[in-house]
């Protein structure tokens, strides 16, 4: 079992579940390269991991593009790298955040942020600036039609007084249709990280996960503490299944529990430690710095007033100052409109007498994005090739620890069951 996590930010917090659940806990950052998927597979290949074997893979990511195709791509990534290396097995995902279905309507108000830009290409008067704007939101436009097939449809927010970027309009189910209306568009493309859920909340997910899919496939062994399981599996052999079974519902079983509930309350602790620790810290400096603050008024208090005095004099004279700021902003607004409207005039004239020229302009443009688009691939095949090379030629490995031996030797003679080791 794999678990991917998009932020950084988040693996600190949960690299404990993978010695509980016998799993890999991975974060990239973003998307995975080719060449750190294809290593991971090799040191799998090293350990002696079956690469015939479903790989399930849990992934919490941002509810946007991106974090979709991290998932996806490291997938492909995964499985290619499996195949490289002589395995047949595939990748089983499991999204578990940020899902369409976990999102309320508060959420998305509150936290939503849009995905398009905040630009209209129709108001930038620079040609060159306008076409890279028009090309930069038909892209936006093929990567969020995808992003929404996959994700099972996008999010909006309603379009606010300051927008300027694309704005769509929606049925009666959520979904864009055309119109040419601009009335009838009122909603802004929207993403929506995962920071906004709480780690607590994320954890639980994963945790549930995980039991489903141990459930699901039969194995219990995946919620063993690895350790444990590799000394049982030895002796496995050496004793009949009842009496296995009954070191299994003696011991494990109740380590397991154990582990749980003294990792949680464990983490509880140093969580109410720290808020403990913190608030001291606060209260000891408010209370220190409040002592020094009444001994320079006692010290000094007739400079005090007068200093106060001469505040709400500056209060005062800055008040003034954006009265008089206003009126001349409600002054010179009408002609600067006028002026404008002048300049838009001006520009449709040109436009309109040089439209074979502007038409020039984008076939030309057209051209160097297909000729960039063509040195992209080039280069991204060039790269490949040069991670294969370094793969082939590299021997870097890092064996994985193990420890636990004490904690079995301890429970089992504790329960007075005979040691086979």
């Amino acid at each position: 079992m794999l678990i991917g996590i998009e932020k950084m930010d988040f693996f600190e917090a949960f690299n404990w579940l993978p010695r509980l659940f016998n799993c890999t806990l991975m974060s990239a950052g973003g998307q995975p390269s080719r060449a750190v998927t294809w290593r991971f597979v090799y040191e799998l290949k090293q350990l002696n991991v079956d690469l015939n074997q479903t790989f399930y893979l849990c992934t919490a990511t941002d509810y946007d593009p991106s974090g979709y195709n991290i998932e996806d791509a490291f997938r492909k990534q995964f499985e290619a790298a499996i195949r490289g290396y002589g395995g047949t097995g595939r990748v089983d995902v499991h999204r578990l955040f940020v899902r369409k279905d976990q999102l309320r309507d508060k959420l998305i108000e509150t936290q939503a942020i849009p995905f398009d830009e905040n630009i209209n290409p129709e108001n930038i008067d620079d040609k060159k600036e306008r076409n890279k704007a028009i090309a930069r939101r038909k892209k936006n436009d093929t990567i969020w039609h995808r992003f929404c097939e996959r994700a099972d449809g996008g999010i909006y927010i309603p379009k606010a007084d300051s927008w300027v970027g694309k704005v769509v309009k929606l049925d009666d189910k959520g979904n864009e249709i055309e119109t040419d209306s601009v009335e009838d568009k009122k909603w802004v493309r929207a993403i929506l990280e995962m920071d906004v859920f709480s780690v607590k909340l994320i954890e639980q997910e994963l945790i549930n996960k995980l039991l489903e899919i141990i459930r699901s496939t039969n194995d219990e062994s995946k919620i063993m503490i690895p350790e444990i399981m590799r000394i049982f599996e030895e002796i496995r052999k050496e004793v009949s299944e009842e009496v296995y079974n009954k070191w299994k519902r003696l011991l494990i079983d109740p380590l397991i529990e154990e582990f749980l509930k003294d990792t949680e309350e464990w983490k509880e602790e140093i969580e109410d430690i720290r808020e403990s620790e913190r608030s001291d810290i606060y209260d000891a400096r408010d209370n220190k710095v409040k002592e020094k603050e009444d001994e320079k008024y006692e010290r000094v208090p007739e400079l005090f007033n007068e200093s106060h005095e001469w505040q709400q004099q500056i209060d005062n004279l800055g008040n003034l100052l954006e009265e008089e700021i206003q009126k001349l902003r409600d002054e010179y607004r009408k002609p600067m409109r006028e002026m404008e409207q002048l300049r838009n005039r001006l520009t449709d004239k040109i436009d309109e007498e040089c439209i074979d020229l502007d038409k020039d302009i984008e076939e030309i443009e057209r051209e160097r994005y297909e000729k960039l688009e063509e040195a992209d691939d080039d280069y991204r095949f060039r790269t490949e090739k040069y991670d294969e090379f370094k793969e082939d030629h590299s021997a870097v490995f890092n064996p994985v620890e193990q420890s636990l031996r004490a904690d079995i030797e301890e429970r089992m003679s504790q329960t007075n069951l005979p040691l086979l080791f």
